[in-house]
């Protein structure tokens, strides 16, 4: 096998697994979710919207708003999935072109209520919605993707399945966009919903090989601003006298999810003196971008 080998879990968003050649691989998974159910609610409170090609959301002058909604299902995960498995969920929202687009900033609100598109109304969505979990999401431009982050709110579900009610976007200003439906047959593409879960210690434990003992992870992190052309050099050091079986990396832009290719990681491998792990990215972008990053060692003492 690569010892330096690095395997892509998701559009832009890299996870490094290169196990060094002790270990076979223990790889991340991705699964993305399509949405079961996706309508919009308009100020007519019998009006039914669940068949539409796209989810408006829309605030005009006078206040009248368009609210969307949208809902998961998780049965496609691997079998006894948990909350703590979940590294990172990802709701991704499409933008589409039409002549009327004006941008502005959503909230997104975790349901309570259970509903469906063939039966949701203005006169039957929750009222009032609970608290957003984020806001100020900027749906900045036509034929866009935005990414946000909803781990938090996805391991609820996950930990709590009859609380997965989906979740509705809501206009916190003069707006109007719209995102492709699952309905839609020609716009871009339908709201998804990408789940990353990670090897677990067990995992890696059951991996490791006869005789090797004092199995550890050594997590190494941080946050800081890359500059154009700047390289991103993050190493996880083994302890004394142990070492290194394995590691990997991940990196993210905090504010809009996975990274853009122009954050790339290029490198993620084994070091020899002192063992650990180490990951390199490089910016290729034209400006600095604020990134966060990390770099994990597995490490165990040799018989």
């Amino acid at each position: 096998m690569d010892c330096q080998s690095r395997t892509s879990v998701s559009r832009g968003f890299w996870i490094a697994v290169g196990l060094a050649c002790l270990l076979a691989p223990i790889p991340a998974q991705a699964d993305t979710l399509h949405a079961t159910d996706d309508a919009f609610t308009t100020p007519n409170p019998a009006a039914n919207r669940g068949n539409n090609a796209v989810v408006r959301v829309q605030r005009n002058l006078v206040g009248n708003e368009r609210r969307g909604f949208v809902r998961f299902d998780f049965s496609a995960l691997p079998a006894g999935t948990g909350g703590a498995d979940v590294d990172r969920a990802t709701l991704r929202l499409f933008s589409t072109s039409f002549a009327n687009f004006a941008p502005g900033r959503v909230s997104l609100h975790a349901l309570s209520i259970p509903w469906t598109e063939a039966t949701l109304t203005r006169g039957n969505e929750e009222s009032p919605l609970p608290a957003p979990f984020a806001t100020g999401v900027l749906i900045g431009s036509e034929n866009d993707v935005v990414s946000v982050d909803v781990t938090a709110v996805v391991q609820g579900w996950i930990d709590s399945p009859g609380s997965n009610n989906g979740i509705a976007i809501v206009p916190e200003e003069v707006l109007n966009v719209r995102f492709a439906s699952k309905e839609s047959a020609s716009q871009s593409h339908p709201m998804e919903l990408e789940v990353v879960t990670l090897y677990t210690d067990a995992d890696a434990i059951a991996a490791v090989p006869p005789g090797f003992t004092g199995y550890e992870r050594i997590p190494f992190s941080t946050t800081t601003t890359v500059n154009s052309g700047q390289i991103l050099i993050l190493t996880a050091t083994c302890s004394a006298g142990k070492k290194v079986l394995g590691g990997g990396a991940l990196e993210l832009i905090p504010g809009s999810g996975p990274p853009t290719p122009s954050f790339r990681l290029y490198a993620s491998f084994p070091t020899g003196t002192p063992p650990g792990w180490e990951a390199r990215w490089v910016n290729e972008s034209l400006g600095p971008l604020n990134v966060s990053a990390s770099v994990e060692a597995i490490c165990a003492q040799a018989p």
